[in-house]
Protein backbone atom coordinates (compact mmCIF):
# COMPACT_ATOMS: atom_id res chain seq x y z
CA UNK A 1 0.00 0.00 0.00
CA UNK A 2 1.34 3.47 -0.81
CA UNK A 3 1.59 6.27 1.45
CA UNK A 4 -0.47 9.15 0.50
CA UNK A 5 1.30 12.88 1.09
CA UNK A 6 -0.07 15.72 2.55
CA UNK A 7 0.37 18.10 -1.07
CA UNK A 8 1.20 17.42 -4.34
CA UNK A 9 5.01 16.96 -4.65
CA UNK A 10 5.81 18.68 -8.29
CA UNK A 11 8.29 17.14 -10.61
CA UNK A 12 11.56 18.41 -10.95
CA UNK A 13 11.65 21.73 -13.57
CA UNK A 14 14.25 23.06 -15.53
CA UNK A 15 17.23 24.96 -13.59
CA UNK A 16 17.70 28.26 -14.05
CA UNK A 17 20.69 27.87 -16.21
CA UNK A 18 18.35 25.61 -18.81
CA UNK A 19 15.53 28.09 -18.93
CA UNK A 20 18.42 30.94 -19.36
CA UNK A 21 20.20 28.98 -22.03
CA UNK A 22 16.27 27.83 -23.96
CA UNK A 23 15.84 31.63 -24.14
CA UNK A 24 18.63 33.11 -25.06
CA UNK A 25 18.19 30.15 -28.39
CA UNK A 26 14.85 31.34 -29.06
CA UNK A 27 15.60 35.34 -29.32
CA UNK A 28 18.93 34.86 -30.70
CA UNK A 29 20.94 36.05 -27.78
CA UNK A 30 24.82 35.51 -27.08
CA UNK A 31 26.43 36.44 -23.82
CA UNK A 32 30.09 37.01 -22.66
CA UNK A 33 32.03 37.17 -19.62
CA UNK A 34 35.01 39.55 -19.94
CA UNK A 35 36.65 37.87 -16.33
CA UNK A 36 39.15 40.15 -16.26
CA UNK A 37 36.91 43.68 -15.92
CA UNK A 38 36.11 44.31 -11.98
CA UNK A 39 32.50 42.98 -11.12
CA UNK A 40 31.16 46.87 -10.66
CA UNK A 41 32.21 47.33 -14.33
CA UNK A 42 29.51 44.69 -15.54
CA UNK A 43 31.48 42.16 -16.98
CA UNK A 44 29.08 40.60 -18.53
CA UNK A 45 27.17 41.34 -21.78
CA UNK A 46 24.32 40.32 -24.19
CA UNK A 47 23.86 41.02 -27.75
CA UNK A 48 21.64 40.20 -30.83
CA UNK A 49 23.89 39.60 -33.61
CA UNK A 50 22.61 41.37 -36.74
CA UNK A 51 22.25 39.14 -39.73
CA UNK A 52 25.43 40.22 -41.51
CA UNK A 53 27.21 39.04 -37.62
CA UNK A 54 25.56 35.74 -37.53
CA UNK A 55 28.16 33.23 -37.26
CA UNK A 56 30.87 35.49 -36.21
CA UNK A 57 32.09 35.46 -32.02
CA UNK A 58 30.76 38.32 -29.79
CA UNK A 59 34.39 39.17 -29.90
CA UNK A 60 34.88 39.48 -33.72
CA UNK A 61 31.33 41.17 -33.28
CA UNK A 62 32.36 44.09 -30.86
CA UNK A 63 35.43 45.09 -32.49
CA UNK A 64 34.32 45.70 -35.90
CA UNK A 65 30.61 47.41 -35.01
CA UNK A 66 30.48 48.17 -31.30
CA UNK A 67 28.98 51.60 -31.51
CA UNK A 68 26.67 50.58 -34.39
CA UNK A 69 24.93 47.44 -31.35
CA UNK A 70 25.76 50.38 -28.54
CA UNK A 71 23.66 52.96 -30.13
CA UNK A 72 21.12 50.81 -31.74
CA UNK A 73 20.49 49.59 -28.38
CA UNK A 74 21.95 45.28 -29.56
CA UNK A 75 24.01 44.92 -26.59
CA UNK A 76 23.83 45.27 -22.80
CA UNK A 77 25.53 44.99 -19.85
CA UNK A 78 25.26 43.62 -16.22
CA UNK A 79 27.10 42.36 -13.46
CA UNK A 80 25.55 39.04 -14.07
CA UNK A 81 24.84 36.97 -17.20
CA UNK A 82 20.69 36.89 -16.33
CA UNK A 83 21.31 40.81 -15.64
CA UNK A 84 22.81 41.41 -19.16
CA UNK A 85 20.00 39.32 -20.71
CA UNK A 86 17.22 41.52 -18.69
CA UNK A 87 18.95 44.78 -19.71
CA UNK A 88 18.84 43.70 -23.61
CA UNK A 89 15.62 42.40 -23.59
CA UNK A 90 14.29 45.40 -21.79
CA UNK A 91 16.16 47.96 -24.52
CA UNK A 92 14.44 45.54 -26.80
CA UNK A 93 11.28 45.19 -26.07
CA UNK A 94 10.91 41.66 -25.29
CA UNK A 95 8.96 40.05 -23.34
CA UNK A 96 11.27 38.33 -20.43
CA UNK A 97 10.00 35.96 -18.15
CA UNK A 98 12.98 35.24 -16.61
Amino acid sequence: MKTGTLFEVPTTSPSKRVKLTAFKRAHGIQTHHAPHMQREDEPWLAIIPFDEDQGKTIGTIMAESCRMYEESGYCATGTGELTAVRKLCEQRRIACSL
